[in-house]
């Protein structure tokens, strides 16, 4: 019984957890506002908090401390790049030691220990097409505001303009439409104007992205289950490896004598 009870408890203790939902708000007018909601808590992202400073962070003892830390800091990056370059240098002086003949069998070796290039490609394009797929079909996206007035140097550029923009954000709302959870856009207020005074674009818009913690594992498991499958697929196949000081010659068949 008591088992029971704890795994109940714990299972609805995962479901609570995977069905919280990660909101971000993008909000851009006469400067960009980013903020990111999680358990409650807002975290800006942007604009940067001013940093603030305190009299009591400039004592002798702190600045001594600070000082002290930097120097750890920029000795441990020294000694990390000093053996980076012996371990360069030895492995040059390795290289040196060895004939035309090595180098090639070398460069072989390791050409023929790769995946295929056109392999690679294909599953790099394969994991992308994955992650957009699987990120938009779990993504919630509500328009509460976009205004935008498109000027230019002249009426036709600012007609081209125009033009382009509106057809570009149809574009783009009808993909999110069909890719996404798209909520709101009856509702939203949605202006596109040409601005025959102005010579810049200007924009104001408040968008709300949000999606659960089970859609964010989702995505984050296909994905990795993907490429590491992938990976392993288009090795290529093991062949018995030469040594480096070894080189194959080909021997000439055997003439029969008259």
């Amino acid at each position: 019984m008591i088992f029971i009870i704890a795994f109940l408890i714990v299972l609805a203790i995962l479901i609570l957890l995977f069905s919280v939902r990660i909101f971000v708000n993008l909000e851009l007018s006469d400067e960009l506002k980013l903020n990111v909601w999680a358990f409650g808590v807002r975290i800006r992202i942007l604009p940067k908090k001013e940093k603030k400073y305190k009299l009591s962070d400039y004592t002798p003892q702190k600045i001594a401390k600070r000082e002290e830390k930097r120097k750890r800091l920029e000795a441990k990056k020294a000694a990390k790049k000093a053996e980076k370059q012996a371990k360069k240098k030895a492995k040059r002086a390795e290289q040196a030691k060895l004939t035309k003949e090595e180098k090639k069998a070398l460069k072989k070796q390791k050409r023929e220990s790769r995946p295929e290039l056109t392999d690679t490609i294909g599953l790099a394009t394969g994991i992308v097409k994955l992650f957009f797929s699987t990120f938009f079909s779990h993504l919630h996206i509500k328009t509460s505001r976009l205004h935008i007035k498109v000027g230019g140097p002249d009426a036709a550029q600012v007609a081209l303009r125009w033009y382009g923009i509106y057809a570009a954000c149809g574009a783009l709302i009808a993909l999110l439409d069909k890719h996404s959870n798209l909520h709101g856009r009856s509702r939203a207020d949605i202006e596109i104007v040409p601005d025959y005074l102005s010579e810049k674009i200007e924009a104001d818009l408040k968008l709300s992205f949000s999606m659960n913690l089970w859609g964010v594992l989702c995505v984050l498991f296909k994905v990795a289950f993907k490429a590491i499958a992938g990976w392993i697929k288009i090795q290529p196949e093991k062949k018995p490896a030469h040594k480096v000081g070894e080189v194959q010659v080909s021997k000439a068949p055997k003439t029969e004598k008259a």
